[in-house]
């Protein structure tokens, strides 16, 4: 079977394993846009069509692996059940005006359905050589004032929201012991005018111990947050005492100082200020599953709060990946375990996944562009109603064309980038194939294409 792109948009055929140990063949594409602006409250997308976005073959994070979030995930997924909606920003204060907090917002509308408006008939007289009588000659002006009214109403789109998501952001703080009464302080929030939103200033956080200050060896303490150990504002029941422990045998210079000063998280569930550390008792055996993590995390007093890419060991997520153990290993190495849950490859926080994606659709940012960029701090942007799609051409010689599925819409607003993967999946029981060709259609409705004779 050959492979042909017929489009200017990076794409690529490939092969994917199921539980069930049969393969099928997997066509990616991305297609992305550059968010212009147009006027002071207008905005727009042009095509890439030049190949500076290529697919993207391997996760990618914004710094070092394990230590920092991922920037970008694989394009290579073998199927996602539900499309993600990632952005990849920073939250920007009006003007760049300094603040101690500030609300971002994403919103993701669709279109509603226009309604068929039927055109009035002219009424006909009682008779052909009769005018219309005065009743008739009112009702047909009505029906026709109403008909004008009806399409002037329809010019105005109306859409219904089908994601919407705030957050707060804060200024740097931290949590530390009150003098006075027992419990926790917050110092006071300070200023900021712009910041990356990433899992890093989130709720989560690693509580790390080693015996010397050089961190070598095997930790003696090593205990992170499942839903995210890149955070802060999360602390395991035993550090503090562990602390105690290790300063003991450390000498004075290399003693840990204020353990008890823990960072807040800086983004946040919009109104949902964390008063806080959220301390937590975690099993010291070392060994847990990702279902037994998963049901820890849950009763974590919080949740991170983002806009990107959930890590893949995270929970709840890795639960989803379903069970790598011995018997795995015996009977389905190296296929996916029986009990997969393919939601496991949506990377987007599951308030950011949607049952399908419109490709007319608007989305709307707040505080989410550089103000220069923006409205006050408010961008809208209309998709342009583009659907990619496959032609299936049989060895019998007939053709079949199949519509590619939206599984992933990457915001980047650091590059002012939006990126649509698309994909389409080719059974193992498909009937022998000569070529696949990748196609890109203009029209958000209609046939996909027109055959000519």
């Amino acid at each position: 079977m050959n492979f042909e792109n017929q489009t200017p948009f990076p794409a690529l055929c490939y092969a994917a394993a199921d539980p069930d140990r049969k393969e099928h063949r997997i066509v990616v594409m991305k297609v992305s846009h550059k968010i212009v602006r147009l006027d002071t409250s207008t905005w727009g997308l042009e095509l890439i069509t030049d190949g500076s976005v290529p697919l993207c073959f391997e996760d990618e994070y914004w710094g070092d692996l394990g230590q920092s979030s991922v920037k970008y995930e694989s394009d290579l997924a073998p199927y996602k059940p539900r499309c993600d909606i990632i952005l990849n920003g920073s939250a920007y204060t009006p003007d760049y005006k300094p603040m101690q907090a500030l609300a971002v917002r994403i919103r993701l509308s669709i279109p509603e359905q226009k309604k068929e408006i039927k055109k009035p008939i002219k009424p006909q007289p009682l008779n052909p050589n009769m005018p219309l009588t005065d009743t008739q000659k009112r009702l047909w002006e009505q029906e026709q004032r109403q008909y004008q009214c009806e399409l002037k109403e329809q010019q105005q789109i109306k859409y219904t929201v089908q994601l919407e998501k705030t957050l707060s952001i804060l200024g740097e703080s931290e949590f530390s012991p009150n003098a006075v009464l027992p419990g926790w302080k917050r110092t006071n929030i300070k200023t900021f005018t712009e910041l990356p939103i990433r899992w890093e200033y989130a709720f989560g956080g690693s509580n790390i111990l080693y015996r010397h200050a050089n961190a070598l060896g095997e930790p003696v303490f090593n205990q992170v947050c499942f839903t995210n150990p890149l955070g802060t504002g999360w602390i395991e029941k035993d550090y503090f005492d562990e602390c105690e422990k290790v300063n003991s045998k450390r000498s004075r210079k290399e003693k840990i100082e204020n353990y008890k000063h823990i960072p807040t998280p800086r983004i946040e569930y919009h109104l949902q200020r964390q008063p806080k550390p959220a301390i937590n008792k975690h099993p010291k055996k070392a060994d847990l599953t990702a279902q037994q993590m998963a049901k820890i995390s849950a009763n974590y007093a919080y949740k991170p709060a983002g806009f990107g890419f959930v890590g893949r060991a995270w929970a709840p997520r890795l639960a989803l990946a379903g069970t790598y153990d011995e018997k795995w290993l015996e009977e389905q190495h190296p296929y996916p375990p029986q009990d997969t849950d393919y939601g496991y490859w949506n990377g987007a926080p599951t308030d950011q996944q949607v049952d399908f994606f419109y490709p007319n659709s608007r989305l709307e940012l707040w505080n989410l562009t550089r103000p220069e960029f923006s409205n006050q701090g408010y961008v809208c942007i209309d998709f342009l109603g583009h659907r990619p799609y496959i032609t299936l051409h049989f060895k019998t010689g007939e053709m079949v064309p199949f519509p590619m599925i939206t599984e992933t819409v990457l915001i980047d607003t650091d590059n002012m980038i939006i990126s649509l993967t698309h994909k389409s999946w080719i059974r193992s029981d498909t009937a022998p194939l000569a070529r696949v060709e990748t196609h890109f259609s203009n029209e958000a409705e209609g046939a996909l294409f027109e055959m000519v004779d």
